[in-house]
């Protein structure tokens, strides 16, 4: 498999939780039901893996809909990370956090995390994807070298962010 590019990620928790179970429950399945039919999971991986990270198709959350409806303010939260310019925005597992992929639009790279924080009671914390080396098959990732970058791979004149 070929190594992820490398991608800024950034996580979004909010200070308030919800519960696994009522998220599951709001769900709506019955015992033994299966879940949402949706794309599959081999071809987004391909996708995935073919450097296609920015698509917000590839992300596939089936307990986002039933924590929206438990919790709204987290829709209109990853609402306002896509209007920071964010092109991939979901949320993780059974919530409550939410993860932004790549970088947000220039004229508001100094001031998103203030205005996130100033609307909702989350923290922020800058990642980037880890990945393996491509000539070591025998390791699946790797620490970052010193010196690595967060950067936008199909815009990496927007900005480099040492981590």
């Amino acid at each position: 498999r070929r190594p992820l590019p490398p991608t800024a990620c950034y996580l979004i928790k909010p200070a308030a939780g919800l519960s696994t179970p009522s998220v599951f429950k709001a769900l709506g399945l019955e015992p033994g039901e299966a879940g949402p039919a949706g794309a599959d999971p081999a071809d987004l991986l391909s996708r995935f893996e073919a450097g296609d990270v920015y698509n917000p198709d590839l992300y596939v959350n089936d307990l986002e809909p039933p924590a929206f409806e438990l919790m709204p303010e987290l829709r209109q939260m990853c609402d306002d990370l896509r209007k920071f310019g964010f092109q991939a925005v979901m949320m993780s597992g059974s919530g409550t956090t939410c993860f932004a992929i790549g970088m947000p639009l220039e004229e508001v790279q100094e001031t998103w995390v203030d205005e996130l924080q100033a609307k909702y009671d989350v923290e922020v914390f800058e990642e980037m994807f880890c990945r393996r080396i491509a000539d070591e098959p025998s390791l699946w990732y790797t620490e970052q070298p010193p010196g690595a970058v967060l950067t936008n791979i199909e815009e990496p004149e927007r900005g480099l962010f040492p981590l």
